[in-house]
C-alpha cells in the first residue's frame, strides 16, 4: 500500500472466502509485524438496497486499542476515497456529452 504523504508499507494474508456478489474474508498482517501486531481477519459483506450496495465490515481481533484505532483510521480513508470515486462516476454519467 501506498499512501499518498507517506513511505510505502506492506502486507501479507490468505483469502478464506470469496463468495461473489456477497462476501469476502482474508486474514491480514503486516509486513514486518509491529509488536503489537497478531494477524487479524477482515470480512466484508455486500447486500443490494434499492440502487445502491450495503457494504459491512468486520475486521479484529487487535492486540491494543492503538491498533485497532489505526486499522479503523485506514478503512475509513478507504471508504471515503471509494465514495469519492463513485460519486465522481455517478456524477460523469448525469452530465449530457457536448
Amino acid at each position: 500500500m501506498q499512501p499518498p504523504d507517506a513511505p510505502a508499507f506492506h502486507l501479507t494474508g490468505t483469502f478464506h472466502e470469496f463468495d461473489q456478489p456477497s462476501r469476502l474474508s482474508f486474514s491480514f498482517r503486516w509486513e514486518p509485524a509491529d509488536a503489537d501486531d497478531v494477524e487479524t481477519l477482515a470480512e466484508l459483506s455486500f447486500r443490494e438496497v434499492e440502487s445502491s450496495t450495503e457494504v459491512r465490515l468486520s475486521h479484529g481481533s487487535f492486540r491494543t486499542d492503538a491498533r485497532r484505532a489505526l486499522h479503523r483510521q485506514g478503512w475509513r480513508e478507504s471508504f471515503d476515497k471509494l465514495d469519492e470515486i463513485l460519486a465522481a462516476e455517478e456524477q460523469s454519467r448525469a452530465t449530457p456529452y457536448r
